[in-house]
């Protein structure tokens, strides 16, 4: 992302402050028309944590290839002492493959993943569904 800012590849940014769950955010929007992708951060202004962040492509196409790619990234964090965890995640891709005989494959998935509850204590069964014999992590220290 860095590296694409300084090489100037997106044709609009927008830096924006504004006010979300009590907190002063900075919004960023990064657009690059050429390959129709839009980027978007909400940024705690204090911590620099990332809040929000929103990613899309459409219609991304290779000759060469030959498939079409739609894709969509999206992650929303949620405060909780004093620190952001993730709320929820979604994710969705769409790939058109055009084969050599015009037959066309597609490929889409989704993927949303949504934390409710969430307790900040191991559940009683966790110690005992650990094979310590078989416990690969000890192959790392």
């Amino acid at each position: 992302m860095q590296k694409r800012l300084s090489e100037k590849k997106y044709d609009e940014k927008s830096v924006v402050i504004s006010k979300y769950a009590d907190k002063y955010m900075y919004e960023i929007e990064l657009k690059n028309t050429k390959v129709n992708f839009v980027c978007n951060f909400l940024i705690d202004k204090e911590t620099f944590a990332i809040v929000e962040s929103f990613a899309k492509r459409e219609n991304e196409h290779s000759e060469k290839f030959g498939y079409t790619i739609n894709n969509e990234v999206m992650y929303k964090y949620r405060p909780y002492q004093n620190k952001w965890i993730l709320k929820e995640s979604y994710r969705n891709w769409n790939s058109t493959f055009l084969e050599e005989d015009k037959s066309q494959h597609v490929n889409d998935v989704k993927i949303n993943l949504e934390v409710k509850d969430f307790s900040t204590q191991p559940f009683p069964e966790f110690n005992k569904s650990v094979n310590e014999k078989m416990d690969i992590r000890r192959s790392f220290k």
